[in-house]
């Protein structure tokens, strides 16, 4: 799941820098919303398993007898 959300953060980004680049000025703004959409989406994937992760390893070990 991390490695997805590191590619969603990337395919946003390449999404904003094309909408940039090769659109016409009336369909930009459409685009760079999409692509921040997309950027915003893998930030949250990364940070909900970050925190996952991280409370995993915080937690007291449970023994069984």
């Amino acid at each position: 799941m991390k490695v997805f959300s590191l590619f969603l953060l990337l395919a946003g980004w390449f999404l904003v820098a094309t909408a940039i680049a090769w659109l016409k000025p009336g369909f930009i703004p459409v685009f760079v919303i999409a692509g921040v959409a997309v950027e915003v989406l893998g930030l949250v994937l990364l940070a909900r398993q970050h925190l996952q992760e991280t409370a995993r390893a915080t937690r007291p070990q449970e023994y069984r007898y």
